[in-house]
């Protein structure tokens, strides 16, 4: 009999990739408490599914992957937000964020790879700042 295991950091990374669409949904129909939660959501799944992954032993390419994905789709979300906002302080931050971006491309071409990469504290204070910005817009509304 084959024992089938449950991939916990997966799992919780599939979460976070549902509560992206539950942001964008929020930000949509102006709900501030999905928006809220999905953020919370999201930014708890990117804590704690690498977290787990290297504990519980269950690192998986298909978990990089789902990690990668994600933080770029919830990257493009706050951006679309922001956009959608569209006030001059809203732009400002979205400037930021794509310079970060691009500073983070730029460790991640020259750096060879280990683990966790030496780009993965860079990663996890500018994935916090987002979901800050997010916060504090979706707050202030």
């Amino acid at each position: 009999m084959k024992v089938k295991i449950i991939n916990i950091p997966n799992t919780i990374t599939g979460i976070g990739i549902l509560a992206v669409f539950a942001y964008i949904a929020g930000y949509l129909s102006d709900n501030i408490y999905l928006v809220l939660a999905a953020l919370l959501t999201a930014g708890a799944s990117d804590v704690l599914d690498g977290w787990l992954a290297r504990i519980l032993h269950q690192k998986t390419f298909i978990g990089l992957l789902l990690d990668k994905t994600r933080d770029t789709m919830l990257f493009i979300a706050i951006i679309g937000n922001l956009s959608w906002i569209g006030t001059p302080d809203a732009i400002f931050f979205i400037k930021i964020m794509i310079v970060a971006e691009l500073i983070m491309f730029s460790i991640t071409a020259i750096a060879p790879f280990k683990d966790p990469s030496p780009d993965h504290s860079f990663h996890k204070i500018r994935q916090g700042a987002y979901l800050i910005i997010a916060l504090y817009f979706a707050l202030s509304r």
